[in-house]
């Protein structure tokens, strides 16, 4: 509360400017959003199935409560400078991480590829609740509770799957896969579907909020680009 009072009182101050920028920049380095994305699909990659599918929604989460509390409290006095940044990363995001997880025949780097879009997503819901949308938060919650069991669902189909080397496991490793293993192959696609947003699957019902949110904020730009992440990701996820 003092820090909000302090910014308020000198909200055009250059250095109080860069100091918030450079805080969400941190915040964004823990999201994986663009530019600071560099790190997760090596990470998710090299890292033990069952600790990526953990740093893939702890870590996200957390990063996106914090957020939510700096936008709410301290930094509310700076939404015009924030919400156009935050809008750029946002757009920048969910273009960066479906086209580049299109080409990716690394299944863990995929998977930490759309996780770099789902942060954008993310994010198109932080920018409503920025813009005045106050129930844009519980929607952002809501997703990165989706988010949660769709991404676990996946990683627990590979962690169960995985051989010795765990590190290179590939698409083409799932060929014919719902024949070998009809259990595991109808977890897969709930997951996988969920994670693209299918109906009437909770995915779809966590995109439909922060799609809403963000046309009652005005951010039709942002809004379009989020709808053509959608699309993108729908062909790669049932690849």
């Amino acid at each position: 509360s003092a820090l909000h009072d302090f910014i308020l009182l000198h909200e055009a101050n250059p250095l109080i400017r860069a100091g918030a920028l450079f805080v969400i920049a941190g915040v964004c380095f823990k999201i994986g959003a663009v530019p600071f994305q560099i790190w997760v699909p090596d990470v998710y990659q090299g890292a033990p199935t069952p600790v990526t599918a953990f740093l893939a929604v702890a870590s996200k989460a957390a990063g996106f409560v914090v957020l939510l509390q700096l936008l709410k409290g301290p930094f509310s006095g700076l939404n015009e400078l924030i919400v156009p940044v935050l809008s750029l990363i946002a757009m920048v995001t969910i273009l960066f991480g479906n086209i580049t997880a299109l080409v990716q025949g690394n299944l863990k780097r995929m998977m930490g590829l759309s996780g770099i879009a789902h942060a954008g997503y993310l994010l198109l819901g932080v920018v409503a609740f920025a813009s005045g949308v106050t129930w844009a938060s519980a929607a952002v919650l809501f997703y990165l509770f989706t988010y949660l069991f769709g991404s676990f669902a996946v990683f627990a189909v590979m962690s169960h799957t995985a051989d010795e080397n765990d590190a290179e496991q590939r698409i083409s490793q799932y060929q014919d896969f719902a024949r070998q293993q009809p259990f595991l192959g109808g977890v897969l696609a709930i997951g996988l579907g969920s994670l693209a947003g299918i109906p009437p699957l909770g995915g779809f019902i966590g995109k439909l909020l922060l799609f809403i949110a963000a046309f009652q904020a005005e951010l039709y730009g942002l809004l379009g680009i989020a709808v053509i992440g959608v699309v993108i990701s729908i062909y790669y996820y049932f690849g």
